[in-house]
C-alpha cells in the first residue's frame, strides 16, 4: 500500500511523498558555559520578576479597568466663621486699588448654584431699579416697559475664605462591578493633594461626605485671591476652581480617590443674577464675581477578572 502511494504521489506530479509531508521541528542544543547560562537564567528570572510583580501586580493586570464614565458630585456650603474686617475691606470714602467696601453675607446671600458647578461670591455689584413708565408691572407689561437704575453699590464679600464646602460624590462602573461613595460607612478613602502631588490631608472611616476650607482648597491649587495679576486680583474678576477626583482601585480592596485642585487665571468668572418683587414693579441686579468650583470626576475602576489575568499572564512568560 506504501508503493502504491508512492506511485500515485509520482504520477500526480507530487514528487517524494516523504518531501511533501515534511516538516520542520526545533533543535535543542545544549549549552554548557557558565557565562552564558548565567546571562540566560538572569534574563528569565528578570522576565518572570516583570511579569508577576510588575505587569500582574502593581500594573494589575489581573483587573479589568474601565475609565470612569458616570458619576455624580454635590457641593454644600457654610457660613464664613470669621466676622473680622479683612484688610482688602475699603473703610474709608476713597478706597485704594483691590480694595471695595465689604458686606459680609452667609452662605445663602454668597452661593450661587449654576450647571454643575457651584460658586462663592467675593465681590458683587448690586443695581436696584423701577419699572417704567409708571403702571408697567407684571400683568400690563409691553414694550415701552423697561427699568431705570437708581441705585448701584459695589463690594466684596467679606471672609469667604473661611467658608467650609462638604463634597459629596459616588461613582460606579459600566462594564466593571465597582461602585462607592464618600458617605456612610463603607465610605471610600480620600486624600487632598496639592498641584506637586504632595500629600495634605485625608478622610476615611464612617463620614457624610468631606467637609474643607475654601482657603484649604485654594492652597492646595496653589492661588490666592489676593495675588495681583495685570493690576487686579482673583477677589475682583473671579475665578474658576476645577476640582478633580481621581478613583483608584488598589489590589482587590475598594476604591479610594485624590482630589486635585487646578485654576486658570486667565479666565475670570462673572453671572448675573435677576430678583423681581411680585408684581415686577422692581428688580435687582446682582453681578456676581466669585469662585466657581467645578467637581470634575477621572480616574479607572477596576475588579479581579481571571480572563484579563489569564492573559497578562501567557503574554508575558511568552518571552521566556
Amino acid at each position: 500500500m506504501g508503493c502504491s502511494l508512492f506511485d500515485m504521489a509520482e504520477r500526480l506530479g507530487l514528487g517524494d511523498l516523504d518531501d511533501l509531508l515534511s516538516y520542520n521541528t526545533i533543535k535543542l542544543v545544549r549549552v554548557r558555559d557558565y557565562r552564558l547560562g548565567g546571562l540566560f537564567y538572569a534574563f528569565q528570572i528578570a522576565v518572570f520578576i516583570y511579569v508577576v510583580v510588575i505587569a500582574i501586580i502593581i500594573d494589575h493586570g489581573y483587573m479589568k479597568i474601565e475609565q470612569v464614565q458616570a458619576g455624580s458630585a454635590q457641593i454644600q456650603v457654610t457660613s464664613p466663621v470669621s466676622t473680622t474686617v479683612p484688610s482688602y475691606c475699603c473703610t474709608t470714602p476713597v478706597c485704594a486699588a483691590n480694595t471695595l467696601p465689604c458686606v459680609f453675607w452667609d452662605s445663602y446671600q454668597a452661593t450661587f448654584e449654576g450647571e454643575y458647578s457651584t460658586t462663592i461670591t467675593t465681590r458683587a455689584k448690586i443695581t436696584n431699579g423701577t419699572a417704567t413708565p409708571a403702571g408697567c408691572t407684571l400683568a400690563s407689561w409691553n414694550s415701552a416697559c423697561t427699568y431705570s437704575n437708581v441705585s448701584s453699590g459695589d463690594q466684596f464679600v467679606a471672609n469667604i475664605e473661611t467658608s467650609s464646602l462638604r463634597i459629596l460624590h459616588a461613582v460606579s462602573g459600566f462594564s466593571v462591578d465597582r461602585s462607592g461613595s464618600n458617605s456612610g460607612r463603607t465610605a471610600m478613602d480620600g486624600r487632598l493633594l496639592n498641584d506637586d502631588g504632595k500629600f495634605i490631608r485625608g478622610w476615611d472611616g464612617n463620614r457624610v461626605g468631606d467637609e474643607l476650607t475654601v482657603q484649604e482648597l485654594l492652597n492646595a491649587a496653589g492661588i490666592s485671591l489676593d495675588r495681583v495679576v495685570d493690576g487686579t486680583t482673583p477677589r475682583t474678576t473671579g475665578l474658576n476652581v476645577i476640582i478633580y477626583v481621581d478613583y483608584k482601585t488598589s489590589g482587590t480592596s475598594r476604591l479610594s480617590y485624590d482630589y486635585k485642585a487646578r485654576t486658570f487665571l486667565d479666565s475670570g468668572f462673572v453671572t448675573t443674577e435677576r430678583r423681581y418683587n411680585m408684581d415686577a414693579t422692581e428688580r435687582v441686579l446682582i453681578e456676581r464675581r466669585g469662585v466657581r468650583f467645578i467637581v470634575v470626576q477621572t480616574g479607572k475602576l477596576g475588579s479581579f477578572n481571571f480572563l484579563t489575568m489569564l492573559q497578562t499572564l501567557v503574554t508575558g512568560l511568552a518571552l521566556l
